[in-house]
């Protein structure tokens, strides 16, 4: 198991994850439910970089508090029903995710490319206006 100090991660996660750690701490001493807080994003001068497993590991493990070991396997797994469901050309409709439809599918030689359109509900707080609290809508 990796560490925020580990030599391993660029300089910038460990300021985020640091970045993460004193807004849970600050939030912990306010009262303030720990899975409300907006996420870090890990910012480099061209904006933020693309979303890595370890990233995500690391961001599921904070939140549920919980090791970084014992959500892998789960994380994994979750990424695999989506992997497969897209292979389907299945549309997802995740709560906190939003919903994804395939609009086309093509293999170009030995892998899939797949245009989807993913819609999100804004929330309350980021709109100004009414939203569905961050779930999904239902399919009729």
């Amino acid at each position: 198991m990796t560490s925020d100090t580990d030599d391993s991660y660029p300089a910038q996660g460990q300021a985020a994850a640091a970045a993460r750690k004193a807004a849970k701490a600050a939030a912990r001493a306010a009262g303030a439910p720990v899975a409300a807080l907006p996420p870090v994003q890990d910012v480099t001068e061209e904006g933020p970089g693309p979303l890595k497993l370890r990233d995500v590991l690391d961001a599921v493990a904070e939140r549920s508090e919980t090791k970084r070991g014992d959500a892998k396997p789960v994380i994994e797994a979750a990424l695999a029903v989506i992997g497969e469901a897209l292979a389907a050309e299945r549309e997802l409709s995740l709560p906190g995710f939003g919903k994804l439809k395939i609009k086309r599918s093509k293999t170009q030689g030995d892998r899939r490319v797949i245009e989807a359109r993913i819609r999100q509900d804004i929330s309350p707080a980021d709109a100004g206006s009414g939203g569905n609290d961050g779930v999904a809508e239902q399919d009729d």
